[in-house]
């Protein structure tokens, strides 16, 4: 649509009277109250700091590796506690959670991973880019426990660079050169026929030689989770991935990591999700809320759902909140609210993502009071048409309703709201922004083959 069309729309929908927005402060507060954070026994064991007579005399047989995950599984063996590492250079591999256990990192403790990754096999079950397999083991690694935890102020770095990790994702911007395998030539390609096929996930064996990076923390099938308080860096691919995941809060976490698909957190076919007072800085998307890709996703049928995502700082990543877009199980159910965004590498405050090949319906999400100072690209970005190139069977229909979005502030962006959709009847409905102020924008509107049900009280200065 041109400027000169947008400005003729605004001055129409204008004139209808606003309806009623579909946030229920009932319903937040229900579902805000039923998501808890787990408690833990006032039993600590402590970590013998790195340099102290104790972790010379611990290291002489063993490595931190051993020790922290030896530690772990005894604290929850006999009923659980706390896990302590004071200040400190802690170099370790994978990690394993375990139940009614705290992983706490002291301020001035930095849990260091191996960028070797022979040192990630043999391989376990999870999900890549929205689809199951056997992968490389993500550094920090939980399967079907409860009442886990990784709190404190210290960090947790996976040391992925351009050296290790990075490469494999085939941009030479990452270190990659012309002929090396990349994922885009090994695993990839190979992993998204499993998916088409149906072949049983555990014969879909990835890990060396297929170059599919894998997740700083990955907790799978768990339930009562929270992430608290630490830093994370540089992770291999996704940092934060709880999937299939049931009551799950991450609080006041900073993220920090620039490489390739280095998505903040991404719940997937989860239900019931705080993300609060957390700050991202990331090479993808800053949250990410998916439900599985394509077949998987559908095989699955399991949406993620009630979501609330409060007082979070958005500073760099393609997308601030994003839903999708590997999307196809479904979402229902988002309350974002009192959030910001600033950044020249911050592309869109709000994205949702899908396809005729992911299908999806997206439905009852619900933003309001956002306040941006600078995104590089549009505000609002809806694509149903994501990834136009994906081979697959183009006969799932993505659906997005009952959207309501309200209350944001914008100083600058390239465009403040961009739909496009499929042409087909129903792709998307109910989709009603209010209340907005938009200080600068090259372009207010741009719609293809589907347009929001209603625009109120949208003010460019």
């Amino acid at each position: 649509m041109s400027k000169r069309a947008t400005i003729l729309l605004l001055s129409v929908v204008l004139c209808v009277p606003a309806t009623a927005q579909g946030w229920s402060q009932e319903r937040y507060d229900s579902l805000l109250a039923s998501i808890t954070a787990p408690s833990f026994r006032a039993d600590t064991t402590w970590i013998a700091a790195p340099g102290s007579k104790g972790a010379i005399k611990a290291l002489r047989n063993s490595t931190y590796t051993e020790i922290i995950n030896t530690e772990i599984e005894k604290c929850s063996e006999r009923g659980g506690g706390v896990v302590a590492l004071p200040a400190g250079v802690y170099n370790t591999a994978g990690i394993t959670l375990r139940s009614n256990v705290d992983l706490h990192l002291c301020e001035g403790a930095t849990l260091k991973f191996s960028g070797d990754p022979q040192d990630y096999l043999p391989v376990v079950r999870t999900r890549w880019e929205g689809v199951d397999c056997m992968n490389y083991r993500p550094l920090i690694y939980a399967c079907g426990q409860s009442n886990i935890a990784i709190t404190g102020n210290g960090e947790i770095d996976g040391s992925a660079s351009s050296e290790n990790w990075w490469w494999m994702k085939g941009r030479k911007e990452f270190g990659y050169v012309k002929g090396m395998p990349s994922q885009g030539n090994t695993g990839r390609p190979l992993l998204m026929k499993y998916n088409d096929a149906g072949t049983p996930v555990g014969a879909r064996i990835m890990g060396e030689g297929k170059n599919l990076r894998p997740q700083l923390i990955n907790i799978i099938e768990s339930e009562n989770v929270l992430i608290q308080g630490v830093t994370l860096r540089n992770s291999p691919f996704w940092v934060v991935h709880p999937l299939l995941c049931r009551n799950f809060t991450m609080r006041g976490v900073t993220v920090c990591s620039f490489g390739p698909n280095n998505d903040g957190c991404d719940p997937e076919s989860c239900n019931g999700v705080l993300i609060e007072d957390c700050t991202f800085f990331t090479g993808d998307d800053c949250i990410a809320l998916k439900s599985g890709r394509n077949n998987d996703g559908r095989r699955c049928a399991t949406p993620s759902r009630g979501v609330i995502i409060r007082r979070c700082h958005f500073a760099a990543g393609h997308g601030g909140i994003t839903i999708g877009s590997e999307i196809s199980g479904g979402f229902n159910g988002l309350y974002a609210e009192d959030c910001s965004f600033d950044g020249e590498d911050l592309q869109h405050v709000l994205r949702f993502k899908s396809s005729r090949v992911r299908g999806g319906e997206i439905s009852n999400v619900n933003v309001r009071n956002f306040d941006v100072a600078v995104c590089s690209r549009s505000c609002i970005n809806v694509d149903m048409q994501y990834e136009p190139k994906e081979t697959s069977d183009k006969v799932y229909e993505p659906k997005v309703n009952g959207v309501n979005i309200s209350g944001i502030t914008v100083e600058s962006c390239r465009s403040f709201l961009e739909i496009k959709g499929t042409g087909a009847d129903g792709c998307i409905s109910g989709f009603r922004v209010s209340g907005c102020r938009i200080s600068s924008c090259e372009e207010q509107f741009v719609f293809d083959q589907a347009e929001p049900e209603e625009l109120t009280d949208i003010v460019f200065e």
